[in-house]
């Protein structure tokens, strides 16, 4: 990336810090689940297909907190199947919604970079009125963690995120 100097025509190199991001690796570990080796910040997706077919279906997102991670739920090394590792690239973005002891939670995936809100609706019904609950920008990860939603009043709830 060069940065012009227009007084005299020169070109200035600018140094920039990007981190490198590296290749996901899929490890089965003895026990028959799978563990993730990447960089920490980075999102990943792993899916899986009958080793006789071409057509791939997604395992799981992996919001990477570590360099290595046993993938989240769990799902155990099945023989028949071939599993590859990608780098998530969420755009448009996603939302994964987790239910679980300590209620609901939310991860975001998107792009580094980029400004998100995240909106909620407690129905449906035409018209949908969306609220805004907060903007967030992905400043180095390219996913965020959103917990304590339990305490919302309505059993039903909807969210969605909108890029801007």
């Amino acid at each position: 990336m060069f940065e012009s100097d227009y007084s005299n025509n020169v070109s200035q190199p600018i140094t920039v810090n990007v981190t490198p991001v590296s290749p996901p690796t899929l490890i089965a570990l003895p026990n028959t689940l799978l563990q993730i080796s990447g960089t920490a910040g980075v999102a990943y997706e792993v899916d899986y297909k009958p080793v006789n077919s071409t057509v791939w279906q997604l395992l799981v997102l992996v919001p990477m907190t570590n360099t290595m991670q046993t993938l989240p739920g769990s799902p155990r090394i099945n023989p028949a199947w071939q599993y590859r590792a990608t780098v998530l690239n969420a755009d448009p973005p996603i939302l994964d919604a987790r239910l679980d002891g300590q209620g609901r939670s939310l991860v975001l995936f998107g792009l580094p970079t980029y400004n998100y809100t995240l909106q909620y609706a407690t129905n449906f019904s035409a018209p949908a009125m969306w609220q805004p609950m907060f903007d967030y920008t992905l400043t180095t990860n390219s996913f965020l963690f959103v917990t304590n939603l339990s305490g919302a009043s309505n059993n039903s709830i909807f969210y969605r995120i909108v890029e801007h």
